[in-house]
């Protein structure tokens, strides 16, 4: 009997123990829960949140642009081509747009006109300048000298003789000569005339010199020649630059207008954005800030390209904290297949520079 209630013991102890140790391994395997959670993310709008990793931080943050061309329209006119759609990409150099001005080509073509009027005035200006100076020279040549006034006058001076007779009213006997010498004498000896009283012209306004004549009209038409030039330089830039080619290697990110359209001056026309290189913009907090440094490397993952991490370096340090006392750090990296696009979200992993021990 008392064989029998041991077996009934034994029996039961078996069967609690085959009934409670699944329940104990179940509980051993647990994990505690903290353990499990994964790095917090950081929610829009919230600061960021560091992952706790020995001389590391970890940020996340959003792709930026490096540079970003708007395109707008310096004149008006119709958009006559568009050989690109949104979202391409475009080499530098490449043909982005073409604008039609129909004013413009006959506007052009009255400038010519003029400046041709212009050059064959002053040809023809130049041979009459010419013409009058080879009249000048001939009458000049063709003067015949008069004789001094001395032999005039005065022949007996020059060598030759006169009869007595010739000078009537004369004393018979005095030669040419001591006659002349006589009647100086006796003028100088005479009292010299009175000088009349000044008189008092009254006030005039200056007059203007005439313009009418050769060398006025020659500057006057130079200087019309030389605004005709100006606003034909002026005219062609205009048809150059209504065709447009892109200054930068990138990626069309907006194209405002469509073939056929019309434009005026100022409207935006398209957007391209050089996406390689492109930069991870992250918020450091500000005990982080004295750690970081400018050209510091770091391991950047994006989210759109899981598995995938690429070096960079910091090129960016902000002057000032935010708002949540954060300080805007950009971390570039090359993009050579513009597989990253702006907005794309990123993670950067920079390693902080160590704490610097003061001696005692």
């Amino acid at each position: 009997m008392r064989d029998k209630k041991m077996n009934i013991l034994c029996s039961v102890l078996i069967l609690l123990v085959l009934l409670f140790a699944p329940l104990a391994c179940e509980k051993s395997k647990q994990k505690d829960p903290k353990s499990l959670a994964g790095p917090i993310q950081s929610a829009p709008g919230t600061p960021n949140k560091i992952v706790e990793r020995p001389g590391f931080i970890q940020l996340a943050g959003t792709f930026t642009p490096i540079t970003t061309w708007r395109l707008v329209s310096s004149n008006a006119g119709r958009v006559l081509e568009i050989p690109v759609i949104e979202g391409q990409s475009i080499p530098k150099g490449n043909l982005l747009l073409k604008i039609e001005d129909e004013k413009l080509p006959f506007i052009l073509e009255r400038q010519h006109a003029d400046l041709k009027d212009s050059e064959g005035k002053m040809e023809q200006y130049a041979q009459q300048s010419a013409l009058e100076d080879s009249d000048s020279a001939a009458e000049v040549t063709n003067v015949i000298p008069s004789p001094p006034p001395e032999e005039r006058i005065y022949p007996e001076l020059s060598g030759e003789e006169i009869d007595d007779s010739q000078l009537e009213g004369e004393s018979p006997g005095l030669s040419l000569l001591q006659k002349y010498a006589r009647v100086e004498r006796e003028k100088a000896e005479a009292p010299p005339p009175p000088s009349p009283p000044p008189v008092q012209e009254p006030l005039r306004p200056p007059r203007a010199k005439p313009i009418d004549n050769l060398e006025s009209r020659m500057r006057l038409e130079e200087a019309r020649m030389g605004r005709v030039k100006a606003e034909i330089a002026l005219t062609e830039k205009q048809i150059n630059d209504n065709v447009i080619y892109s200054i930068l290697d990138g990626m069309i990110t907006k194209l405002s207008v469509r073939e056929g359209q019309s434009i005026k001056p100022d409207d935006l026309l398209a957007e391209v954005t050089q996406l390689d290189p492109i930069e991870l913009k992250v918020l450091v907090p500000k005990d982080k800030v004295d750690k970081i440094e400018k050209g510091m490397e770091a391991q950047v993952s994006i989210q759109d390209l899981p598995g995938q991490s690429i070096s960079g370096e910091v090129s960016f340090l902000g002057v000032e904290l935010d708002k949540d006392h954060q300080l805007e750090v950009r971390i570039r990296i090359a993009n050579p297949n513009l597989k990253i696009k702006a907005d794309t979200k990123g993670t950067a992993e920079i390693a902080m520079k160590p704490a610097s021990v003061s001696k005692p």
